[in-house]
């Protein structure tokens, strides 16, 4: 009976360290956006220019597909044209769509797109962490009694 307490007991620490790693994931995460929030004071609107399509699993067929946007905006007398750095799996803007672009007034090319924040990524990475840690933890509760 001592090796499966032993190969639950490790699994159990594995599903802790798992869900700690994606709380941690999460809250770097709004540490980041609150940094970039602090020194991206300037305001403008952008305009998406297109939507470009990435295919990131799969077959043809069954395969998951990605959308990034292409935007711009105006800062410091210049345009900027920038990609969306993270994917989304919907296509949710049009071509011409207006968003909001907050830039650093020093470092213009220093920016955040409000619409675009991965505010629910952010939720989800810390949800999922805290439900795999409190799993992790009941695991081991368990092996404890057994």
């Amino acid at each position: 009976m001592v090796m499966p307490k032993i190969i639950m007991m490790m699994a159990s620490v594995g599903i802790v360290s798992a869900g700690a790693l994606l709380c941690l994931t999460s809250a770097e995460a709004a540490a980041l956006l609150k940094r970039k929030k602090k020194s991206c004071r300037m305001e403008t609107a952008g305009t998406i220019l297109r939507t470009e399509m990435s295919v990131v699993s799969g077959e043809r067929q069954n395969a998951d597909m990605v959308f990034f946007l292409v935007y711009e905006y105006e800062a410091g007398g210049r345009k900027i044209v920038r990609k969306s750095r993270v994917g989304r799996s919907r296509h949710i803007f049009k071509d011409g769509d207006t968003v909001t672009v907050y830039y650093d007034p020093d470092d213009a090319e220093s920016h955040y797109v409000a619409e675009l924040e991965a505010g629910s990524m952010r939720s989800a990475f810390g949800l999922t962490g805290t439900v795999l840690i409190l799993a992790g933890l009941i695991g081991l509760a368990i092996v404890r009694r057994i």
